[in-house]
């Protein structure tokens, strides 16, 4: 029985594989650039992201990183993956539902002596309170209509930077 499976598997893998080796000699060139597009589209990094709170676009040559530590249904990461820096520039935007900037602001500077409130940064819609660590670690606080925090982290990358202006006009609140 296990023979005859075998000998089926193998014919119907030998049809398909005519079928397509077919089909790309009739197309030539087509087949050739489909293929050639496909794989430039596999390799551009993926700048867009979505999560039950929002979506964002990261700036061109970045891409949206996963990462196990975060709630992905309330944060996308994403890193300056062509930079040539040991610690990579990153920017992480989230949406917390039940938080405020006074407590996120007092959580952060009483964590550690190294994180001081700054001035506040108007970045496109939004009014930023800042929190700035020594560590190169930027946190960007707003309070959204609904409650709602949003958080804008900038991590070796100064918050007035250009490249973070069009990353947080692109955040689309849901």
């Amino acid at each position: 029985m296990k023979k005859i499976f075998s000998y089926v598997v193998v014919a119907i893998a030998a049809f398909a594989m005519a079928a397509c080796g077919n089909k790309s000699a009739n197309t030539g060139e087509s087949a050739d650039s489909t293929a050639t597009e496909q794989a430039a589209e596999a390799a551009a990094p993926s700048t867009f992201a979505e999560t039950d709170f929002f979506s964002v676009t990261g700036p061109d040559g970045w891409e949206v990183k996963a990462d196990n530590d975060w709630d992905s249904s309330k944060s996308v990461r994403m890193e300056d993956v062509n930079s040539t820096e040991t610690f990579k520039p990153a920017i992480k935007v989230t949406v917390y539902k039940e938080k405020t900037v006074q407590e996120k602001v007092e959580y952060l500077t009483n964590a550690s002596d190294t994180y001081k409130k700054g001035d506040d940064l108007k970045l496109g819609d939004y009014t930023f309170t800042t929190v700035r660590g020594s560590n190169k670690l930027y946190y960007c606080l707003a309070q959204l209509e609904d409650g709602r925090l949003l958080e804008v982290e900038t991590i070796y990358i100064e918050p007035e930077v250009e490249v973070v202006k069009p990353v947080v006009e692109s955040i689309k609140i849901k």
